[in-house]
Parts: C-alpha cells; structure tokens; sequence
C-alpha cells in the first residue's frame, strides 16, 4: 500500500508544472548567434548589479509568468552596467544611465521595442508577449514618443563576437506629426 502511495505522489510531482526561469547570457555576440539558431528574438535586460535583470521591473522582481515567457520564448541578455562590457552594450543601446529593456525581432537585426526605465510587471509581460513572434520590424516602438527607423550597415567594434544588430548608422525620428 505505501509503494503505491508513493507511487502516486512521485507521478503527481513529475506532472507538476514547475516555473520555467530564463537562462541569462552576458555575452551579446553569443546571444545574437543563440537567437539566431533558435528562430527567437533578444530580450536585453540592462541595470547593474548581480540580479540587476529584475530591476527592470517596478515591483523589483520578475514573475512566474514573465519568466516562464522569458524563458520560452526569447534568448534573454543581461547587460550589467557595472561590468565594462555591460556598460559599452548599454551605450550602445543608448540605456547608458539606468534601466531599460530592448527587445529584438526574429532576426536580431532590428528593435521591435527599446524602453529606458522601468515596466510594471503587466507592461512588461504585455510587451515580451507583443513581441514574442515577431518576424521582422521597420520601426521601434520606444517609451519616448518617437519612431526610429534604421538604415541597414552599422559596424562597429568593441562588443564581443558580433556588433550590436540594434545600433542603426543613421536615425530618423519623428515626434509623430505629419506633413
């Protein structure tokens, strides 16, 4: 009788459905080519400290539901701005000061969204869902106001394996009014 009880206990806990967490990487280059072998977008964290990734969160941590999609549906990047390597991705990313969240499209060419600052936790889940499957972009979304349209050709160095696919070499913003 016991043997079957523990039975029953050890198949209930392997059906269990035990909260997935993202796998950080700090290395952008390797992320790129991750992202790219996987089909999946990017989704750059940039804050300092050693879990600084929750910070892009207002509550200060991230939960179950934004890190079961994190970890699903992106290659997730850490740019620890305390870290020389953080610090240069997040210029380059222009989250120099701060907090921020830049997620890709498919190909990791593009942003399909560059926020500076901090999301509440539905802004942030609602925006990694938004942005999960998307394919290609032409412009980003960005909590500034503006759209930024990019102009293939960016090279430039310092960043480990890859340039960043993000830093456009010409910007066009517009403050949303037409001619």
């Amino acid at each position: 009788m016991f043997s079957s009880i523990g039975l029953c206990t050890i198949a209930f806990l392997g059906g269990a459905s035990i909260p997935a967490t993202p796998t950080w990487m700090t290395d952008y280059g390797q992320a790129v080519q991750a992202g790219k072998k996987a089909g999946k977008p990017l989704a750059v964290f940039v804050s300092s400290g050693a879990d600084g990734y929750q910070q892009v969160s207002r509550g200060g941590t991230l939960g179950s539901e934004t890190r079961a999609l994190l970890a699903k549906a992106y290659v997730c990047v850490y740019a620890d701005t305390t870290q020389p390597a953080g610090m240069r991705l997040a210029q380059a990313l222009e989250i120099a000061n701060g907090r921020g969240l830049v997620i890709s499209d498919r190909t990791g060419q593009s942003q399909a969204f560059h926020y500076v600052g901090q999301l509440s936790e539905t802004e942030l889940t609602r925006n990694l869902e938004r942005f999960a499957n998307i394919d290609t972009v032409r412009t980003t979304e960005s909590n500034a106001g503006s759209r930024v349209s990019y102009y293939p050709g960016y090279s430039g160095a310092g960043y480990g394996s890859a340039t960043p696919a993000y830093q456009p070499a010409i910007q066009f913003r517009s403050s949303g009014r037409s001619c």
